[in-house]
């Protein structure tokens, strides 16, 4: 017989089938036992013949055992298997990265939300869902003829307000020019007085009388009176009418600002996009009534993309920023990084912020969803096996480990721990070099030692 070939590891490829060999059948061992029991009943009484037989015999059955032992196993259909079903792995102390698979998705970096300040009817649509906008392209314009109306009135209150002022400023200066026209009179009058007054004195020279000169000096000392009565009057209703039109300016003012926010609301029925991005949510349609502070739309910034990942509440405390994850896009291997973790459980589940550590891939889509798998741990070296189909059979209590002979897979019982990317944590059962299989055990039923041949090559 020719030596049996070197066997097949976990991610070779296929090259031939293996069949094991099944183990004898109870009813062959029992017709066997029958047999030299019929044996033992005719050995003849003369003891060398006896004996001689009884040699015989016990050869027999030392040569039926050897043959029992290398055929019995082929006997049993339900043991065979294809070498295409089966892989092989090694034992061996390798890099253990615990981690977690969760479900994420694509989210825009920055997205900011639209709403309306002023309710109204929606009378004109400008634009669609996926729509790429610059900042200040219209949305949608709504109607609200409360505010109309409110803004004409308004106005109406404003151009009233101006036209006071402007009375008032107009009495004020008619004011202030009679003031100044009086004033120039009294102090002309002085000036002729005190001329007159000039011109008869001295007394003992023009001969003039002094009631003459007390009259004058009287009048003099009237008319003085009088320009400082007037000039007092004049600084007296200049004040009072500064004041009021000082009054009236600041509450034209403030009508001023209040039209301005009026119109500016009137101006806000028409909702534009407030950055460049995309078009989303945009459900709107002409006709609909909108109250003040509803959801129009969002605008999301294309180019830049966080993924967001909903994890089991298990791993709150084991999760932190600057763990890594892993996921693929189009073929591609991408690496992210935890960039914030909510605290906020619900239904049983808080949320995390990822970010790509290199540029994101062109054709990511909001919405889109990912599998990610998120490092748990450090990178220590344990002892490990593959994954493979076998633990999801067994629930890693045992496996079947290739002996020293090739060909014979014999059943152990093993404790294996966390599972990482690829591969199990071993914590007793298995040393270092060993292989064990570790596809399908469905075709062994259960036997604690199978044996894989492989047919002759040619």
């Amino acid at each position: 017989m020719k030596p049996l070939p070197k066997m097949k590891r976990k991610g070779d490829a296929p090259d031939n089938t293996v069949a094991v060999v099944p183990h004898p059948s109870t009813r062959e061992a029992r017709q066997s036992s029958q047999a030299q029991d019929m044996d033992s009943q005719r050995v003849p009484s003369n003891p060398i013949t006896r004996n001689r037989l009884l040699i015989g015999a016990a050869l027999a059955i030392v040569l039926a055992g050897g043959t029992y032992a290398y055929f019995g196993d082929a006997l049993n259909p339900a043991a065979s298997v294809s070498e295409a079903r089966m892989t092989i792995g090694a034992v061996a102390m390798r890099p253990f990265e615990e981690s977690i698979p969760v479900n994420a998705m694509l989210i825009p970096e920055r997205t900011v939300y639209l709403d309306t300040v002023e309710g109204g009817r929606v009378v004109k649509r400008h634009q669609e869902d996926g729509t790429y906008v610059n900042a200040g392209t219209p949305l949608i314009t709504l109607r609200n003829k409360s505010l109309e109306l409110d803004v004409m009135n308004r106005e109406a209150q404003y151009t009233q307000q101006l036209s006071s002022l402007a009375q008032a400023q107009i009495a004020f200066d008619q004011n202030m020019l009679r003031y100044d026209q009086d004033l120039m009179n009294a102090e002309l009058e002085i000036d002729l007085t005190r001329a007159d007054l000039d011109r008869r004195l001295p007394r003992e020279i023009t001969g003039v009388p002094q009631s003459e000169i007390d009259r004058l000096e009287a009048e003099l000392s009237h008319r003085e009176r009088s320009y400082a009565t007037i000039a007092a009057a004049k600084a007296r209703d200049t004040a009072n009418a500064a004041r009021n039109l000082n009054q009236l300016k600041q509450s034209v003012g403030r009508m001023q600002a209040s039209i301005d926010l009026v119109r500016e609301s009137l101006d806000g029925l028409t909702l534009r996009a407030p950055i460049d991005g995309e078009v989303s949510a945009l459900t709107t349609e002409v006709g609909e009534v909108l109250a003040p502070g509803a959801r129009v739309a969002q605008i999301d910034e294309t180019g830049a993309f966080k993924v967001r990942a909903q994890i089991n509440e298990f791993y709150l405390g084991r999760l932190a920023a600057g763990q890594t994850a892993q996921t693929t896009v189009n073929g591609d291997a991408l690496v992210l990084s935890i960039d914030k973790i909510y605290p906020t459980v619900e239904n049983r589940e808080f949320a995390a912020d990822l970010r790509f550590i290199d540029a994101a891939p062109d054709g990511l889509r909001r919405g889109q969803s990912l599998q990610l798998r998120i490092a748990l741990g450090d990178r220590s070296e344990y002892l490990t096996v593959p994954s493979g189909a076998f633990f999801e059979e067994t629930g890693g209590q045992f496996v079947y480990v290739i002996s020293g002979n090739a060909g014979i897979a014999e059943k152990r019982n093993v404790v294996l721990g966390r599972r990482g990317n690829n591969q199990i944590q071993v914590i007793s059962g298995l040393s270092a070099g060993e292989d064990i299989i570790t596809s399908s055990y469905s075709t062994f039923a259960g036997r604690d030692r199978v044996r894989i041949e492989q047919p002759s090559r040619s």
